[in-house]
């Protein structure tokens, strides 16, 4: 049980850390500013994804 709670923090680690380069990579494009409500979505997805784990 540890080990899948470990697997789990380790994908939603990724998970977050490929958000912020797309975010990252947004800013430097055309975007100027990323929606507060885009990154809460993509967050709450991680959690869905994550719970079926």
């Amino acid at each position: 049980m540890e080990l899948q709670n470990q697997n789990k923090e380790k994908i939603i680690h990724a998970f977050e850390e490929l958000t912020l380069f797309l975010i990252q990579d947004a800013m430097h494009s055309s975007v100027t500013t990323i929606d507060p409500d885009t990154i809460r979505e993509i967050r709450e997805n991680v959690v869905l994804i994550t719970a079926h784990l």
